[in-house]
């Protein structure tokens, strides 16, 4: 039993001399003493249990050299995605990119609404006052036109009442005698008679 205990130790020593290599005195110290070992244990015949035992210990042998290198795997597949996770987090991703985009969008958007709206607000004041403008004009040449129709109307049949009436009789036979006298004679004065 103590045969199979040294040869599971040398197994065990030798895997972990492979995945962590040692300097060259100790390999040369290492490889000494196995050759003493194998000196020593190596009996030239073995029974049938010595070899059912041996092949146990290979096949544990075996799995814990698979064990160490999954293990090993394990920590180079952590290193790698550590590696990859600071690459990644030094370069922006597309959601930043999205954000950045669609914040500029919205600041260009609320840039336009706000000059629409300081232009409509001029606008509108300015449609007020032209608006304003125009219906001054037109309401003053409207009222002109419709004041001197209307005076004219109204001049015109007030003149003809006050001729049917007779109103203007002596005025105009004042004016006619003047005209036909031109001053000689004249007894009749306009003035006098108002």
């Amino acid at each position: 039993m103590s045969k199979v205990k040294l040869l599971f130790l040398y197994v065990l020593v030798s895997q972990v001399l492979v995945i962590s290599p040692l300097s060259a005195n100790e390999q040369k110290k290492s490889e000494n003493d196995t050759q003493k070992y194998e000196a020593k244990s190596s009996p030239i015949s073995k029974s049938q249990d010595a070899i059912q035992s041996e092949s146990s210990i290979d096949q544990q042998v075996q799995l814990l050299q698979l064990k160490k290198l999954t293990d090993k795997q394990m920590q180079l597949i952590s290193d790698l995605e550590t590696r990859l996770d600071e690459k990644n987090s030094d370069s922006f991703k597309f959601e930043f990119w999205m954000g950045v985009m669609l914040t500029g969008i919205t600041l260009l958007l609320t840039i336009l609404g706000l000059g629409i709206a300081i232009l409509s607000i001029f606008g509108f004041r300015k449609v007020l006052t032209t608006s304003a403008q125009k219906a001054t004009k037109v309401a003053i040449s409207t009222a002109e036109s419709k004041a001197n129709e209307v005076a004219h109307e109204a001049v015109d049949k007030q003149l003809i009442k006050y001729i049917e009436d007779g109103r203007f009789d002596k005025i105009i036979n004042f004016a006619v005698e003047k005209q036909i006298y031109r001053g000689i004679g004249q007894t009749n004065n306009f003035d006098d008679e108002q």
